[in-house]
């Protein structure tokens, strides 16, 4: 599992580059809630039945998604993540334990922030949590969308 790097520098730039709907102002307000991580290639980030209590955003890497079969055994890679994707965002707005594994494609920096951290978020600065929602709802159906267009083309 992906561990807490605070060695890591974290240039400003890149929050503002995954974030672009937020201000300058903004960022400065958030990007000290983030906290780095490091996973090197074929590292696991998360596993299918653990807790989800954070929500990433990929730096730098690829990260593989990997559904389980039904059998329970190996699973099938069913997306490649690439910078600026959202990881494990339905934690921020549902108590769940995650119902895929994340691995490391290449070596990959993310961002995390802890659900209780964004917790206290929407309490002070509703109004970022509100931006935050709004870009990750957006991707979702970004996401559902492709997936949809996949499913189409195999039916």
């Amino acid at each position: 599992m992906g561990t807490i790097d605070t060695t890591i520098a974290i240039p400003p730039e890149t929050l503002v580059s995954a974030f672009p709907f937020f201000t300058e102002v903004q960022c400065g307000i958030i990007e000290p809630e983030f906290d780095p991580i490091c996973l090197n290639e074929g590292e696991t980030l998360f596993s299918v039945g653990e807790p989800a209590t954070r929500f990433y955003i990929i730096v730098d890497g690829l990260l593989a998604v990997r559904k389980p079969d039904s059998f329970g055994v190996k699973g099938q890679v069913v997306a490649l993540l690439s910078p600026h994707a959202p990881v494990g965002e339905r934690a921020l707005v549902q108590n769940y334990t995650h119902t895929s594994t994340l691995i490391a494609a290449q070596d990959s920096v993310l961002l995390c922030l802890e659900v209780k951290t964004f917790n206290r978020i929407k309490t002070q600065y509703p109004e970022l949590a509100m931006l935050l929602l709004e870009f990750l709802l957006s991707k979702s159906a970004l996401r559902l969308e492709h997936c949809s267009s996949r499913l189409s083309k195999i039916l």
